[in-house]
């Protein structure tokens, strides 16, 4: 039986605008789901539904098998951890911790234990006595965390809990809480913009965009085999390369995909040449990312492609080179091939730390051909499959 199950759901406000767009979503008991997506995308939305705090304009919503459309909060056997913390001022942290439990009137033995138990877990402890503007940001989130976890919930919601912190602490409280829900295994729904949040603490991340679903799966999925061009382009660092090809089918020998004045040629062997072969005479999107591609110092065997160095970007452990190859490149950011697109397109190469190169440079760069990510006009996978 699944935990959540959405059938359908959508959600329009009363000025029309559709936050939610049709979303079907199963989640599994003791998964961790991540819903990831830019602002605006609805995915803090449909955490609210789910939590019985907004109104589900049409479609279904499923807790353990019960349906809850018209369940209210209270009777939903869920916590909720909010980006604002949301404690009270007037209390102490032991105040806020134990807040829920006196609500359902548990023994006050019990409820220190409780409280006591989860304190210690979160590293609060010390700080019981103190009340919340005493806290830094960090402490005042392991404290609402620590009210939610308290009632020992079916269902952990947490919507963006930790974009206020800084860095160093995001990555801190990150771990501490990946480790934490799947301790308890409780099933937790995770609401988050930051791509390195999702791929590191989910079981499957759902991405959505204008509220619609892009897709669903395993950090691993999602990542080596996005569903759509939005999905491709929104995941990674630096975000992958997406070039307009022009296809044109060699039968029984390859796939030629012209980028400019320059081809990529897939084999016929290739499983994916034959679904390339249906868009013969026709455009498509090439992707590939910065990991499959590296500067060639001599003649390959292989596929490459050559260019002029536009920009070398120095990260410290590695540098990126833009590479100019005179192909059209595909503008993500609306993810709507033809659209929005420039004339050039830079590949982004991953290189060593400062190497000897410098801008207007000629290069070559080889590319694997079997990590290649093919989209049709409309921004779909053309050999989309999961392992």
């Amino acid at each position: 039986m699944s935990a959540v199950g959405l059938v359908g759901v959508s959600k329009v406000f009363r000025d029309g605008a559709v936050a939610v767009d049709d979303v079907t979503l199963d989640i599994a008991d003791g998964e961790v789901m991540v819903l990831l997506g830019p602002s605006g995308c609805g995915k803090s939305t449909l955490l609210r539904m789910i939590a019985g705090l907004e109104p589900v304009t049409s479609g279904e919503v499923w807790l353990y098998g019960e349906y809850a459309n018209d369940l209210p909060p209270s009777e939903r056997q869920i916590s909720m951890v909010f980006q604002d913390y949301a404690l009270y001022p007037h209390m102490t942290v032991r105040g806020n911790v134990s807040f829920p439990l006196k609500v359902r009137g548990l023994p006050g033995e019990e409820i220190e234990d409780r409280v006591g138990a989860i304190a210690h877990q979160l590293g609060i402890a010390e700080l019981l006595d103190r009340p919340p503007r005493k806290l830094s940001g960090g402490q005042r989130q392991r404290v609402a965390m620590g009210r939610a976890i308290v009632r020992e919930p079916s269902l952990f919601l947490m919507d963006e809990p930790l974009s206020n912190l800084d860095s160093g602490l995001r990555s801190e409280l990150r771990a501490e809480i990946s480790s934490m829900v799947r301790k308890m295994g409780v099933t937790t729904i995770y609401v988050t913009h930051d791509q390195v949040e999702a791929l590191t603490m989910a079981d499957r991340v759902a991405i959505l965009r204008k509220g619609v679903l892009q897709d669903v799966g395993t950090p691993d999925q999602v990542y080596s085999q996005p569903a759509t061009m939005y999905v491709a382009a929104f995941l990674g660092a630096p975000r992958m390369n997406l070039v307009r090809a022009y296809v044109h089918v060699m039968l029984e020998s390859h796939v030629e995909l012209h980028l400019g004045e320059q081809a990529l040629a897939v084999p016929w062997l290739d499983p994916r040449a034959r679904l390339l072969a249906h868009y013969h005479g026709d455009r498509i999107v090439v992707g590939v990312r910065a990991e499959a591609l590296w500067p060639l110092n001599s003649e390959p065997d292989g596929a490459q492609l050559r260019g002029r160095v536009r920009f070398l970007e120095h990260l410290g452990h590695e540098s990126v080179a833009y590479v100019d190859i005179g192909a059209e490149a595909v503008i993500d950011d609306a993810a709507e091939p033809g659209r929005h697109h420039e004339p050039r397109a830079d590949l982004a190469v991953r290189l060593p730390a400062y190497p000897s190169l410098v801008m207007g440079q000629a290069l070559a760069v080889g590319v694997a051909l079997d990590q290649l990510h093919f989209f049709d006009p409309k921004g779909k996978r053309i050999d989309f499959r999961r392992r």
